[in-house]
């Protein structure tokens, strides 16, 4: 319930006025990110953690994960990244708010949107395109996102700089339906 007060705030400001639309969410939506660099360990990793909420009147998405959430193939590997690397202590959670450029309601299509990620306490703009598949009364979002570590003030110690790579591909899906 505590996840869901945080994106409903969230979505309580919409950029367009419509109350007349459904708000579809899902808590279960999966994230997967790879950073690995070829001839050494892969470091990838996965959460079915993924909260997200769409108000379909105005366009907004948001989406909230638990790093903590993130399970790697090898527990040391895990420890790193929460203890050291996303100090998920202090930083316990990513964040996602957004608008989907020219929405159209109950229609599958490639869109474009806009929006702030918010990890390691540190927030960027960001954009880039989500596949939508509307079927069933349900929304499937996926998408695919390039990060850098060192935009959000991710430190990656000299030692294991090379076996890490600069960039981070990130990819989600959602599958959200009508909420109650």
């Amino acid at each position: 319930m505590k996840r869901y007060f945080i994106l409903y705030i969230i979505l309580l400001f919409p950029l367009k006025n419509s109350y007349s639309q459904t708000k579809y969410k899902t808590e279960v939506g999966e994230c997967n990110f790879s950073a690995s660099v070829p001839a050494f360990e892969p470091i990838e990793a996965k959460s079915d953690k993924l909260i997200g909420i769409l108000d379909e009147g105005t366009g907004n998405i948001a989406a909230v994960i638990p790093i903590k959430s993130f399970e790697f193939p090898i527990a040391l590997m895990q420890e790193h990244f929460n203890e050291n690397y996303l100090d998920t202590k202090k930083y316990p959670k990513a964040t996602f708010k957004g608008v989907i450029k020219d929405f159209l309601i109950k229609q599958s299509g490639t869109y474009q949107y806009q929006g702030t990620l918010s990890i390691h306490g540190e927030e960027q703009s960001i954009s880039g395109e989500l596949l939508i598949l509307y079927e069933n009364n349900t929304y499937n979002v996926s998408s695919q996102m390039t990060l850098m570590p060192e935009d959000y003030k991710i430190k990656i110690p000299k030692i294991v700089y090379k076996k890490i790579a600069e960039t981070v591909i990130v990819q989600l899906k959602l599958n959200l339906a009508p909420t109650s």
